[in-house]
């Protein structure tokens, strides 16, 4: 990664970061109940329960093999180029048939940036395992930078968080 593009993610780091410090300063949390629902009687457990399914969508697996599809690429290219081994990638397929996998956020990371998804795509994919890019977290900026500017080459995205995760 030349030093130009470093140097412009520098610049929107800080005008991202300044922008999340304003938000951060009016937020008033004294304004917000928490919900309890442990003396809740079993009709409301029930009708949680009943939201919860109505509401739940995609899983992470069914999201990403419906972008790979989409993407006409080749899965040993995806996962290569994530930075994945056949055997991590083998634990994300065996989840279709309904074994449990989270992968880590920057796994997810990898495989958006390996399938070259758009920034909200990219977003539907991270939330799909319960997961978003914050601006509030340099690392997350810079990913969104790359991902705005189409570098979408893992190592590239990575050097550029090691080069800047300390610069202020």
């Amino acid at each position: 990664m030349d030093t130009h593009t470093i140097d412009a993610i520098r610049t929107y780091l800080a005008q991202a970061l300044m922008m999340e410090s304003v938000i951060h300063e009016s937020y008033d949390s004294s304004s917000y109940d928490v919900c309890d629902l442990s003396g809740a009687p079993e009709h409301k457990r029930e009708d949680l329960e009943r939201f919860l399914d109505a509401s739940q969508e995609e899983s992470f697996v069914e999201v990403l093999f419906a972008f790979i599809e989409e993407s006409e690429l080749n899965e040993v290219d995806i996962y290569r180029k994530a930075g994945l081994d056949r055997r991590h990638f083998s634990k994300i397929r065996s989840a279709v048939s309904g074994k449990r996998y989270r992968p880590t956020k920057q796994t997810i990371i990898n495989l958006g940036l390996s399938l070259g998804l758009s920034r909200p795509s990219f977003d539907i994919l991270l939330a799909s395992a319960g997961y978003a890019l914050s601006p509030s977290m340099r690392e997350d900026l810079i990913v969104m930078f790359c991902i705005d500017h189409g570098i979408y080459d893992v190592y590239e995205v990575q050097f550029a968080i090691e080069t800047l995760r300390n610069d202020s």
